[in-house]
């Protein structure tokens, strides 16, 4: 499956490789726009799997699974956006760095942080809006378990859980035509830096691997009858918008 993955995200990576390549920066100013959609893409996909980069191999395996028994498309933010640092670089070197010194003004820095930051964040919150479910892979790299209330050293699986809990609650277009009853990652902070966040995960339902193959021999091949079988076997937030 990992191999299975790793194939369908290098298809996908080479095509926003391209783009960065023409990436074009004006001295006086850049259009963040423009910028959010050729770093931070929006592709279509079904599932969003949020997980710490030390699970990525594991991430990438899921995501393998997903589409190679079910077709079912993935996103996996350090498989897609994986250039967050490299895009802060060349802002850096274009706008903070001062050749007198040959270092980089430090509020300069501080700004452009925030503005790639912000729109890396608000690129995520239109990912988890615009797929159908989301899966956190929770593992000790990503909540800590020494804890008796979860909590989670990175800001960014502190932002996607969060964002799963706020984001609406869409019914897939699939529905539309049933019976009413159906309606309703990067660089790493390597000094002694490690702020702590806490993760609120009650919202979310917990699946293990063996559930995962459970499903797969009851839904069969089909595409979205696995997620449906999900949604209804373990009563998540959406089969409770559709009963």
């Amino acid at each position: 499956y990992f191999e299975h993955g790793k194939f369908v995200f290098e298809r996908t990576k080479k095509g926003i490789r391209d783009n960065l390549d023409n990436l074009l920066l004006s001295n006086e100013s850049i259009d963040a726009s423009v910028i959010q959609e050729e770093w931070f893409p929006q592709i279509k996909a079904d599932i969003f799997i949020s997980h710490s980069h030390i699970d990525e191999f594991d991430a990438i395996c899921l995501a393998g699974f997903f589409h190679a028994e079910f077709k079912l498309i993935s996103f996996i933010d350090s498989c897609i956006w994986n250039y967050s640092n490299d895009l802060l670089r060349e802002i850096d070197n274009r706008f903070c760095y001062q050749m007198e010194t040959g270092t980089y003004n430090y509020h300069k820095r501080n700004s452009t942080t925030s503005h790639v930051h912000m729109m890396l964040n608000a690129s995520l919150l239109k990912m988890i809006d615009n797929t159908e479910c989301l899966f956190f892979i929770n593992t000790p790299n990503s909540i800590s378990i020494d804890d008796v209330v979860s909590k989670t050293k990175s800001p960014w699986i502190y932002t996607e859980l969060l964002l799963s809990k706020l984001v609406r609650i869409k019914v897939p277009t699939r529905y539309e035509s049933r019976s009413r009853r159906y309606f309703s990652k990067g660089g790493l902070i390597k000094e002694n830096f490690h702020p702590e966040y806490e993760a609120e995960l009650k919202h979310l339902t917990n699946i293990n691997l063996r559930n995962l193959l459970e499903l797969k021999d009851i839904a069969g091949l089909e595409k979205y009858v696995f997620l449906e079988h999900l949604y209804t076997k373990y009563n998540t937030a959406i089969s409770k918008v559709l009963n």
